[in-house]
């Protein structure tokens, strides 16, 4: 058969294949999976979502452990201390506001209070935050 140029009888050959093809299509190797098949991939998937949640849990308490909250009066005594300290800013974390506190458990809260922290204008809202983290009884003795 020639591509280009078929016969009449090529034609209609080929029509006749392509119909049969269509019509009854050669059996597939697909099966239906038995029970232990599935159950066997679904212990799969259950094991994989254990090791992905592992891997976030790992993630999220590496991300939170060593921090310790630092308040100062400002910036500049922060990050003085910091560097005359050879501490990280990233495990030595400034509270420029209640908003760094936001998120954090009561088991991850942790820090110091450096130089003029007292004379801060928003102390006696950090406190509080501090206090709220911390749980009742803290509150009873901060405030």
């Amino acid at each position: 058969m020639s591509i280009l140029n078929p016969t009449p009888q090529e034609i209609e050959e080929d029509k006749i294949r392509t119909y049969r093809e269509y019509w009854n299509p050669p059996p597939t190797a697909i099966t239906s999976p038995t029970i232990e098949e599935l159950h066997n991939d679904l212990n799969d998937l259950i094991k994989q979502r254990e090791e992905q949640s592992l891997v976030e849990k790992t993630a999220y308490e590496e991300r939170h452990k060593h921090k310790t909250f630092v308040v100062a009066g400002t910036h500049a005594e922060y990050a003085d201390w910091v560097e005359r300290k050879g501490y990280s800013k990233t495990e030595y974390v400034y509270v420029a506001s209640t908003n760094n506190l936001r998120g954090i458990s009561a088991e991850d809260l942790k820090g110091i209070y450096i130089g003029s922290w007292r004379h801060r204008a928003d102390i006696d809202e950090i406190r509080q935050m501090i206090a709220f983290l911390k749980g009742e009884n803290y509150a009873k003795l901060v405030l």
